[in-house]
């Protein structure tokens, strides 16, 4: 087999030179890059059919014309002409065999974003210049998209309320956005955003537990391995512990999703918020309720002993009444009796 190959390409060599050039000109022709060749002063003399179809100029009418009042955008021609004069008086020429994407102009008028790509073609009468071109114009506005998407997400990122993270599986640190109302990470954790990731990367067998207080790290690596597992529902919360800066501790709720499986994230991401003033003010009230509660109960527990008192005190009070009472009763039976009989 490869006999016949290298036969194959023997007879394509040993060929007549009109059928090398036209095996040639047929390859550029069926290329899907538009091929634009141009001479020193900037005319164009070649022009292939996909160059027609991105630009809208058919060969004939492209040949013999000026590529800058074909395609290239009025603000741009006169920088494409002093690269060529400065190439021609200098041999440099720094865009030769590099992609550079730039704005053109179809023969309607509308614009479009090229990838193009500049060879010399050194001559023995003239200099040439071969230009590959590409529409990339629908690259361009994907990338120009994600590029604000990514930039709204940022901005969004950056002035939420809420306090937003990405671990890695292993525990380390992926992304730490600022959080407006926390006033970002140094009213959260007392450092810059730029530096306290890489200062917990300084350790990395401390990851997320670096970060919180001492009493919370083992029932935080417990939940983080939980979600990890995809044991915990992203919708439970709990509350934790910043490790204290100065004596300071901050408390912060928090949900936890397992995206370790999205292309993007590949990570835990957690949502947290800062509640120290407002578990403050629970627990503020709840101090307030469990003393106003006592306070009720105590209440309630002398009314209960003045009540038995009261009782206490008015079964004494009718058994000394009853005493005199019984005898002056009886008295009084003895005399009603005699004097009964007296008189009968």
């Amino acid at each position: 087999m490869e006999s016949t190959r290298n036969s194959r390409l023997a007879r394509w060599f040993a060929g007549p030179k009109e059928t090398l050039e036209d095996q040639a000109l047929a390859v550029l022709s069926a290329t899907l890059d538009a091929l634009v060749v141009i001479d020193a002063d900037g005319v164009v003399v070649e022009w292939n059919p996909s160059a027609t179809e991105i630009f809208g100029y058919g060969r004939t009418d492209a040949l013999g014309q000026q590529i800058a009042d074909l395609i290239i955008p009025d603000e741009l021609r006169n920088r494409h002409r002093a690269g060529i004069a400065h190439y021609l008086a200098t041999g440099e020429a720094p865009v030769f065999g590099e992609r550079v994407t730039m704005p053109a102009v179809r023969a309607d008028g509308s614009e479009l974003m090229v990838e193009l790509s500049i060879t010399p073609i050194h001559g023995q009468d003239e200099e040439l210049f071969a230009g590959w071109l590409r529409d990339v114009t629908e690259i361009a506005e994907a990338r120009a998209s994600a590029d604000r998407s990514s930039e709204l997400l940022a901005a969004v990122l950056q002035n939420v309320s809420d306090f937003i993270t990405i671990f890695a599986p292993d525990g380390s640190i992926r992304f730490a956005s600022g959080g407006r109302d926390m006033g970002g990470v140094r009213a959260l954790f007392g450092q810059d955003q730029q530096s306290w990731p890489t200062a917990v990367a300084a350790d990395p067998n401390a990851g997320v537990a670096s970060l919180l207080h001492p009493d919370d790290v083992d029932r935080a690596e417990a939940i983080f391995a939980a979600i990890v597992r995809g044991d915990r529902p992203a919708t439970e919360r709990w509350d934790m512990r910043t490790a204290e800066i100065d004596g300071v501790s901050r408390t912060f709720e928090t949900t936890g999703e397992n995206l370790i499986d999205h292309p993007t994230v590949q990570g835990v991401i957690f949502s947290s918020r800062d509640v120290t003033e407002e578990r403050a003010s629970q627990a503020l009230i709840v101090a307030a309720e469990t003393s106003a509660r006592k306070a009720a109960e105590d209440q309630a527990a002398a009314l209960r002993e003045v009540a038995v008192l009261k009782s206490e005190l008015l079964a004494m009070v009718s058994h000394e009444l009853r005493t005199p009472l019984t005898a002056i009763l009886s008295f009084a039976e003895i005399l009603s009796s005699r004097l009964g009989a007296a008189i009968d």
